[in-house]
C-alpha cells in the first residue's frame, strides 16, 4: 500500500453515512443521530400503542452562572471547550494540520538544494567524451575549477592537435603529458613535470595529474587529496571516488604532472 495523497480530504456526510478519507484509505461509519419522540411516533404510528409522549421525561435546563455561559469562540456555552455543532469542521481541520505538518517541515529546508548522486560524483569534474581524451579532461577541470580559467575538452582537445602530430596521437591513444606542457605554456600557465615520486610527495602537490594503470589501459587522472588511508581521485571518466593507498601504489608509477600560476600572475 502507498499514499498516493498528502493532504487529507474534507468529512463527507451522506444517508446517514460520513466517510473519512486519510491518504488512500476510506472508511464508512454509520451517524449517530438523536431523533425526536414526536417525528419518531409520526414516522412509525404503530409504537403509539405502548409509547406515550407523555411518557419522556424532558430534563428542564438547570441555571448557570453567566460565566459559564459565557462565548469563548466557535459559539460554544462553555469555557475551553468546543460546541458539538461545529466538531466535524474542527476535526477535518485538526486532521489538515496533522498530515500537513511533514509538508510545512519540508518546506522550511526547500531552500537546499537536493542533488542527485549522479551530480555529487561528477562535482567539479569535465567528464571526456571521447575514449582518447582523458589528458584533454583532466587538464580542462585543473583550469576551470581550480585554476579560475574556465575551458571545455573539446577546446583543451583542438589546442593540442594543432601542435602535435594527429597519427601519433591515434597511435599512443592519447596525448602525452608533453602535449599538455605545450598547451599550458601556449594559454600562459607553468607546469611541470615529476617522476619518482612518494605518496608524501604526491600529498604536498595535489591537486595533480597523475598517470594510472586501469583496467589495462593508460589512464590520466586528478589526484585532489590524500589522507590517511585513502586517495581522493576526480576521475574524467567515471567521476569522484576514493581508493586505498594499497592499491593506487600498485596502479600508478609515480609521476605526477602539476600546473603552476598564470605567467605574470601574482
Amino acid at each position: 500500500m502507498r499514499l498516493i495523497r498528502l493532504l487529507a480530504e474534507p468529512i463527507f456526510r451522506a444517508n446517514r453515512k460520513r466517510e473519512i478519507t486519510v491518504g488512500a484509505m476510506v472508511r464508512t461509519e454509520p451517524i449517530l443521530a438523536a431523533v425526536p419522540a414526536r417525528r419518531l411516533l409520526r414516522r412509525f404510528p404503530a409504537l403509539t400503542r405502548s409509547v406515550s409522549t407523555r411518557s419522556i421525561p424532558i430534563q428542564r435546563p438547570r441555571p448557570v452562572d453567566k460565566m459559564a455561559t459565557k462565548d469563548y469562540g466557535g459559539g460554544s456555552p462553555h469555557p475551553f471547550t468546543f460546541s458539538t455543532m461545529h466538531a466535524p469542521r474542527r476535526l477535518g481541520a485538526c486532521i489538515a494540520l496533522i498530515v500537513m505538518s511533514p509538508l510545512f517541515t519540508n518546506l522550511a529546508h526547500a531552500e537546499r538544494p537536493v542533488r542527485s548522486l549522479l551530480e555529487q560524483r561528477q562535482e567539479n569534474i569535465i567528464i571526456q567524451r571521447w575514449d582518447n581524451s582523458c589528458a584533454a579532461a583532466v587538464l580542462a577541470t585543473i583550469l576551470t575549477y581550480d585554476k579560475g580559467y574556465p575551458v571545455t575538452e573539446e577546446q583543451v582537445a583542438r589546442a593540442m592537435l594543432q601542435q602535435t602530430d594527429p597519427l601519433r596521437v591515434r597511435h599512443r591513444g592519447g596525448f602525452s603529458l608533453l602535449d599538455m606542457k605545450r598547451y599550458a605554456a601556449q594559454i600562459g600557465f607553468e607546469s611541470d613535470g615529476y617522476a619518482d615520486m612518494s605518496l608524501t610527495d604526491l600529498a604536498a602537490q595535489v591537486p595533480i595529474i597523475v598517470p594510472v594503470r586501469a583496467r589495462g589501459y593508460n589512464h590520466f587522472v586528478v589526484v585532489r587529496q590524500v589522507d590517511e588511508n585513502e586517495v581522493h581521485i576526480a576521475d574524467p571518466g567515471f567521476g569522484n571516488y576514493r581508493m586505498t593507498k594499497s592499491r593506487f601504489s600498485a596502479n600508478w608509477p609515480g609521476i605526477g604532472f602539476q600546473v603552476g600560476q598564470r605567467m605574470g600572475a601574482q
